[in-house]
């Protein structure tokens, strides 16, 4: 369950400590999805760390993040965010562009 619309996808809003999950991004020039590009990401913790992510996009244009919750990660909310994208002949347009999502840990 989530949304998949020009930025990022959270399977859900509110995970477990332990909880595998996916982030994904969509990418796509002039509508069509574009392919091979890395997309570097970062989820911000509630205790202020940073911890990056990476994928590269699919056929479809979808690059998928997968982190796992650590068991003693703190309660809260947590950001998700697009970094950059590294391609040929891609740039990112932050205007167009869905940015951040964010997630609760209980």
């Amino acid at each position: 369950m989530g949304r998949l619309r020009g930025g990022q996808f959270v399977e859900r809003t509110t995970f477990k400590r332990g909880s595998r999950i996916a982030v994904l991004a969509r990418l796509a020039q002039n509508e069509e999805p574009v392919e091979g590009v890395m997309v570097l990401l970062a989820i911000q913790a509630p205790n202020g760390q940073s911890i990056p992510l990476r994928a590269v996009s699919d056929g479809q244009g979808l690059a998928k993040a997968r982190y796992r919750i650590p068991k003693r990660a703190p309660a809260g909310t947590y950001e998700v965010k697009v970094v950059e994208v590294i391609g040929p002949n891609v740039t990112l347009n932050s205007t167009s562009s869905k940015m951040r999502a964010s997630f609760v840990v209980r």
